[in-house]
């Protein structure tokens, strides 16, 4: 049930994703969309809410069942050490999210042992490489911003990348379902 969810929660983000670097982001808007890697209060909220979902991913380490509260608090205040010292800490979280993402819906993929799920662990690969690239240098992703809103050909090649994360999550859905 809960890879379901997460493959159907996958499908809507990438397509807002998909949505905001194929059609909002352009050279007329640049400057709002510039800003967006060094938003604090937007990374503080983006990072908050992955550390908390990503939270059973340090079972193999301790019980996170056990350690819920305790597991808790430690999100919150990395959430505000990160908010108070941290720059690019959207970009920060961004990739920290799609890292965890990947990492998640891949093992979850697997343990689900589905046909098609090579294109899957493709798709995964894809977006966790991103995210790599973008939490080691956090600028990048301005700069991405800025090759978008420049470039028809990184514009689309942005916009094809998470559609075809949909299309890969929205397979494995339906399999899960017993179409397939």
């Amino acid at each position: 049930m809960i890879l379901a969810v997460s493959l159907i929660a996958c499908i809507l983000i990438s397509l807002l994703i998909a949505v905001v670097t194929g059609y909002f982001i352009r050279s007329a808007s640049l400057k709002k969309w510039e800003e967006l890697p060094r938003k604090r209060g937007a990374g503080a909220v983006l990072g908050l809410l992955a550390l908390l979902f990503f939270i059973p991913n340090v079972e193999p380490m301790f019980s996170a069942k056990e350690n819920l509260t305790v597991l808790v608090i430690a999100a919150i205040v990395l959430t505000v050490l990160c908010y108070l010292y941290l720059d690019y800490l959207f970009s920060r979280a961004f990739a920290g999210a799609l890292i965890l993402v990947a990492h998640f819906m891949l093992n979850a993929s697997y343990a689900a042992d589905l046909k098609f799920s090579s294109f899957f662990a493709f798709m995964c690969f894809v977006v966790g490489t991103i995210g790599i690239f973008i939490s080691a240098k956090p600028h990048w992703m301005r700069d991405w911003i800025r090759k978008i809103a420049a470039s028809t050909k990184w514009r689309i090649v942005s916009t094809a990348v998470p559609l075809l994360f949909a299309i890969a999550s929205l397979i494995l859905v339906i399999q899960l379902k017993g179409v397939l």
